[in-house]
């Protein structure tokens, strides 16, 4: 059983329990996704208390120790709501990442005027291809990074072996053939929790109420097969993601907070001033 407190990084694991590798100590928890190791919120620790003021080299140390030196990024984050002291983090280049933890109350249906829209679950290799183009288009553009792309497709390798394994589904919104939005929805193993990932939209298609669409229909269905299920969904808080999921009946449950570098650290000798060097943004 996962012992993780914070339900935000507890329920990133329903999405990494095929290929995950979870380990624990007194004072972290450790998520390692091993065929896809560049992937930076799914190789990291989870310490159990927020940064204090002379954590810095002890956290980076413990990193190291369960990633090695060569890692391509270090990720950070901690169980509890507060953001603590992130000085040195931020000196050394590190960025921080806080989240809402939204769980759904109850849900509000709102109106939507298109009605030519098509929500439908996403299973052949030809709507695959398309849910993996439209996440890389969203994210890097017309001309995204090899790196990129690879992450992205051993990323959705994970979620298409989630969905065959009966794990929960990959849901797509359809204008016609071409795919305007997407999400996926995944459950632990006693179907108790479920977590949404990477809602998106097609930029072209944005305010007009394609995510809201989606994301109701998703939420009914789930609760029609399980009343009792907690459904939770992680966004930026203030964004305008969070104002929609907040009228659909999502409420703030807890923060979820991390810092990361993509990149290797360099640390001067005194480590008085820590530094970056070699950053490569993935």
């Amino acid at each position: 059983m996962i012992n993780l407190n914070n339900l935000g990084y507890h329920s990133d694991c329903i999405a990494r329990k095929i290929e995950g590798e979870f380990t624990e100590t007194d004072t972290y928890f450790v998520l390692r996704m091993p065929k896809n190791p560049t992937f930076h919120w799914g190789n990291l620790i989870v310490f159990r208390a927020e940064p204090r003021k002379y954590d810095f080299d002890a956290w980076i140390s413990a990193f190291k120790n369960e990633f090695g030196e060569e890692s391509s990024h270090i990720a950070l984050g901690w169980e509890t709501q507060e953001i603590g002291n992130i000085d040195d983090f931020i000196q050394a280049g590190f960025s921080l990442k806080s989240q809402s933890v939204l769980v759904l109350d109850e849900l509000e249906e709102i109106q939507i005027s298109r009605n030519d829209l098509v929500i439908r679950k996403i299973e052949s290799d030809a709507d695959w291809k398309k849910v993996l183009e439209l996440q890389i288009y969203i994210s890097e553009g017309e001309n995204p990074s090899k790196d990129y792309v690879d992450f992205k497709v051993r990323d959705f390798e994970t979620y298409r072996a989630l969905s065959e394994n009966g794990d929960g589904n990959w849901w797509g919104v359809f204008l016609g053939e071409k795919l305007v939005g997407d999400m996926g929805l995944y459950f632990d193993n006693s179907l108790e929790t479920g977590r949404f990932q990477s809602v998106e939209t097609h930029p072209d298609y944005r305010r007009m109420g394609v995510c809201s669409k989606l994301l109701y229909w998703v939420s009914s269905d789930a609760l029609r097969k399980n009343p009792r299920i907690k459904l939770v969904i992680c966004t930026e808080r203030d964004s305008d993601a969070e104002r929609i999921y907040r009228k659909l009946g999502f409420v703030r449950h807890q923060a979820q907070h991390g810092v990361c570098l993509p990149g290797k650290l360099k640390i001067s000798s005194n480590k008085s001033a820590p530094t970056t060097s070699a950053i490569v943004l993935r």
